[in-house]
């Protein structure tokens, strides 16, 4: 069994019934600002303290809701906050570069648009970088509590820290981490809500099912008070085991005239028999993904190119600035692109199940792993980083694994680097950055093996799962039979796939 997130709505009921709700949601929503501002005007107690922070929920209890829902509500708002700083601390860039790789225009080329490139133009460039041993320990030292490093004694990286704890640079890496910490910090914007979605904990008879009624089964007791509950059978399966529900919780979002109460319940999937492998590479670079099958996908581009406008323009004013109006506006388009990118999943997955796929191998990705990090579209003038985040495209691999289930479709995930670099050729398997002469072309400086570049990766990604031993030493295998990448260095990495390619 695992944790499954389940959506149940409540559409039709009486004026009153959903007003009642309705209060709760803005009073939710006004409590959650308070909340968000005053973790903002304290955020180095709430870093350097989160224990003892948390308990200063009490600051914000109310009769209008009982002091469990508050604190759980505090809590979440405070892991929030952490999280938007581990990312901007993710986002800090300890290594020095060593160079910048230019790839030019051959010829005169037309770009869709009427653009025109001439022979020598600068088609994209890639930045080298390497991280030095200092530039790795400012990184870890960021992540952790400079002022008591006693704590962290039998974990592996400690005896790296002590080696340069006696030396006299010692002092300085910790002023430049504090004055790291300390930028970033100013960088953290306060967190907004405009819903007052929340927690709700649960007794025990909440959801009540009433085989007597012919309209509907399923409601949620509230208060005293009966919500009937919309039921797809097809989404929601057998709802007689709801009271199974974990952690005996359910999030509670008001939509207009509408309540969706969210719960998670164990769920199994169903899979198919093993019967044929497909591996995937998402590449926005030249199309949206390709197969180990050697298909391809491609997005609207003219659909991405007005969605990046729209954003420029709302980027110009400011997200500090913008009206209300243009707030919904930026809801409307991030919900507008999360559609459509769900639905470019859903004709990929479409295809492979009537191919009779089985299961499908991913590089487990983020919207830090994806390729040509360091370049820009000049299609859409605009660097991959900003362009998967603006797209997010991180979250395609969740979006891919809950559409695949629902298909009877294993999804894998196996780990991101040298899937691009590794040559496929089963007779070598040698790895070099230099394989890759251009973005479009693979040849293996070994063995001269040459592919179109966007075949490469997927090949080498559905090898990690056809092959035994890749696939025991990269990954460990949950209760499902999905593997899951195992954490290891980039070195180690390598040293396994160049291993067994050489054996």
């Amino acid at each position: 069994m695992e944790p499954r997130s389940m959506l149940v709505s409540c559409r039709i009921a009486n004026a009153g019934k959903i007003k009642k709700f309705q209060e709760v949601d803005n009073f939710a929503k006004d409590l959650k600002n308070s909340m968000s501002k005053y973790m903002h005007e304290n955020l180095w107690l709430m870093i350097g303290d989160t224990y003892s922070f948390n308990k200063t929920y009490s600051k914000f209890n109310d009769d209008k809701m009982f002091a469990w829902e508050i604190q759980t509500m505090f809590h979440d708002i405070v892991e929030l906050y952490k999280n938007r700083i581990d990312q901007l601390k993710e986002r800090i860039d300890t290594s020095v570069q060593t160079g910048v790789k230019t790839t030019l225009y051959k010829k005169k080329t037309h770009i869709k648009g009427n653009i025109t490139k001439e022979k020598g133009d600068v088609k994209s460039y890639t930045i080298t970088k390497k991280y030095s041993e200092i530039g790795k320990l400012v990184k870890l030292l960021l992540f952790l509590d400079a002022t008591n490093l006693n704590q962290y004694q039998g974990q592996k990286f400690y005896e790296f820290i002590q080696k340069y704890q006696a030396k006299p640079i010692w002092d300085r890496i910790l002023k430049t981490v504090n004055q790291m910490k300390f930028h970033l910090m100013e960088k953290v914007k306060i967190i907004e809500f405009s819903t007052g979605t929340h927690r709700v904990n649960l007794k025990s008879d909440e959801f009540v099912l009433d085989e007597t009624n012919s309209k509907f089964k399923h409601w949620f007791k509230y208060e005293d008070k009966f919500y009937p509950l919309q039921i797809n059978d097809k989404y929601h399966g057998d709802l007689s085991q709801i009271k199974t529900i974990k952690n005996k919780q359910v999030t509670v979002k008001v939509v207009d005239e509408r309540v969706d109460f969210i719960f998670t319940r164990d769920y199994e999937p169903t899979f198919k028999p093993e019967s044929k492998i497909v591996g995937i590479d998402i590449n926005i670079k030249n199309n949206f993904c390709t197969t180990s099958e050697r298909e391809t996908f491609d997005y609207d581009r003219t659909y991405v190119k007005e969605f990046i406008e729209e954003i420029k323009k709302l980027d110009k004013v400011g997200y500090q600035n913008i009206t209300n109006d243009q707030k919904q506006h930026l809801e409307y388009l991030v919900n507008k692109n999360e559609w459509y990118f769900k639905s470019l999943v859903s004709e990929v997955l479409n295809k492979l199940d009537k191919d009779g796929v089985s299961d499908i191998v991913m590089e487990d990705f983020d919207n830090n792993s994806f390729k040509s990090m360091s370049t820009t579209n000049m299609e859409f003038d605009e660097k991959y980083t900003r362009l998967i985040r603006l797209l997010r495209l991180g979250n395609i691999k969740k979006w891919m694994k809950e559409q695949a289930e629902k298909k009877g479709i294993r999804v894998h995930f196996t780990p991101a680097p040298y899937t691009s670099q590794q040559c496929p050729n089963p007779n070598c398997g040698h790895i070099d950055h230099a394989n890759r002469p251009t973005q479009e072309k693979f040849k293996c400086t070994e063995c001269g093996h040459e592919d179109v570049a966007d075949f490469v990766s997927p090949i080498n990604i559905k090898n990690r799962f056809v092959s035994n031993v890749l696939r025991e030493k990269l990954h460990k295998t949950d209760d499902f039979g999905r593997l899951i990448p195992i954490k290891m260095s980039r070195e180690r990495l390598k040293g396994i796939l160049s291993s067994f390619s050489s054996s």
